[in-house]
């Protein structure tokens, strides 16, 4: 994949380096040429406007517990309300809301056994994954790369996650990127033929992150679901294509969008894009969402845009939004979330991966993992309480329940197991404050 570094020109008068923040395919990519293969796609019939549609979102936070649940509900609200266009130009309400359920059941618990803990918002479609084949892979760490196969792939992700229906839902990774590009992998003319439906978000594109000024306001996120739901670059194959310029067939397909010569990441909202294709008389856009400007620059989907975007919906992703089918196998909940990350107090890595823990310290590990006939349950912590130990299958279904009373000194609870078949499971510890922390093993 190309690789093109700009100069940020930032309002307040300096400057810095930074590199394109997208690695969805994008300018002369040759897999994106045929075009006829997203159109014989297109609806023959549309929806009536004044529907609310919600898509149901799973979110995977890897290796990074420092990300709240108040980020991820103001990342979720900066989606919903930038997705209002489709209301205000198409009249379709679209809502992005964290699913709860898989065909009734409980969300599957991400597991692999490189996995040290997971834990997930109660109830939520939202985990964050502790997992050593993120942290030690080479060079320095391993990424997630929508291209080439790598470890950890995005087939690593799919299994680790329980392989949940990508039809069903947005399932969107926050974690490493390679070389720190966010990505959809839902791109024309993928849109029906992916094999690995997801978003990619990089740490340095979060909400509030405090690597990548400029692109912290959530507006990244945005950005790759427009790529999720149809959209190309605004800058797409720049001039190239028919002479003169067609705006149907040529650039991002879109007759509201002036096609740019070349690419601007200019932090300056009020500078003009750069030139515009020879023959293009549309005024130029300064705030599109699918533009390379930082996030304060990036405001709008065109009307063009939100009508490509609605036909997607109800055709390429249809099953996103199937009423009621959809809605009762995921079971969407759009109240608000809040609160820290994994409530095992605030995390500080050492240069050792240590965890130091400021209050309440509470961890346990598994050993053998795999196991045989005795899994060893280890404890350490700084209360004295009553904890319950469950075995489950990675549906969530319970298989085996257990008490244990913890000590201030570190334990080991030696657990029979030679009864369970070979497989992979969860041990569940439920804490007498409700607290839940899953780890997999194997047999």
């Amino acid at each position: 994949m190309k690789k093109i570094l700009f100069s940020l020109l930032i309002l307040f008068g300096f400057s810095l380096q930074a590199q394109e923040f997208c690695n969805t395919a994008h300018s002369t990519d040759q897999q994106l040429i045929d075009w006829t293969r997203y159109e014989s796609f297109l609806p023959k019939q549309k929806s009536a406007p004044g529907q609310t549609w919600i898509v149901p979102v799973v979110i995977y936070i890897w290796n990074n517990p420092q990300i709240t649940a108040d980020d991820i509900q103001d990342q979720l609200q900066v989606l919903n309300d930038e997705f209002s266009d489709l209301y205000s130009h198409m009249g379709f309400d679209v809502r992005f809301c964290l699913a709860t359920t898989e065909n009734r059941n409980p969300l599957p618990t991400p597991s692999n056994y490189t996995i040290q803990w997971v834990y997930q918002y109660p109830d939520r479609g939202l985990f964050w994954i502790e997992d050593e084949e993120f942290r030690n892979g080479a060079p320095n760490y391993p990424v997630l790369d929508p291209y080439a196969p790598g470890t950890p792939s995005i087939t690593y992700f799919d299994n680790a996650t329980g392989n949940l229906d990508h039809d069903r839902y947005l399932k969107i990774f926050i974690g490493p990127c390679d070389a720190s590009e966010s990505f959809s992998t839902i791109i024309p003319p993928y849109l029906a033929t992916s094999t690995h439906k997801m978003i990619g978000l990089d740490i340095g594109h979060t909400i509030h992150n405090t690597i990548s000024p400029g692109l912290d306001d959530g507006k990244v996120l945005v950005h790759e679901v427009g790529h999720y739901m149809g959209m190309f670059h605004v800058f797409q194959n720049f001039c190239s294509g028919s002479t003169p310029y067609n705006c149907a067939t040529d650039g991002d397909k879109i007759c509201d969008t002036p096609p740019y010569a070349s690419v601007s990441m200019n932090g300056n909202c009020s500078v003009d894009p750069p030139s515009m294709c020879a023959g293009f008389t549309y005024p130029a856009l300064r705030d599109n969402h699918m533009d390379y400007k930082l996030d304060p620059c990036r405001n709008n989907f065109t009307p063009d845009q939100c009508h490509i975007m609605v036909d997607n919906l109800q055709t390429i992703h249809s099953q996103l939004i199937k009423a009621p089918d959809n809605m009762d196998y995921t079971k969407p909940d759009c109240t608000k979330i809040n609160g820290d990350g994994p409530p095992l107090g605030k995390f500080k890595f050492t240069e050792n991966d240590e965890r130091l823990l400021k209050d309440d310290y509470f961890t346990v590990k598994l050993f053998p993992n795999p196991v045989h006939n005795t899994l060893n349950i280890s404890f350490n912590t700084t209360l004295e309480e009553e904890v319950t130990i469950q075995i489950t299958d990675l549906s969530g279904k319970v298989i085996d329940t257990h008490s244990l009373q913890t000590t201030t000194s570190e334990e080991v609870y030696p657990l029979k197991v030679e009864k369970l078949v070979s497989g992979a499971y969860i041990l569940r510890v439920v804490r007498t404050n409700g607290e839940i922390e899953n780890i997999s093993f194997f047999k």
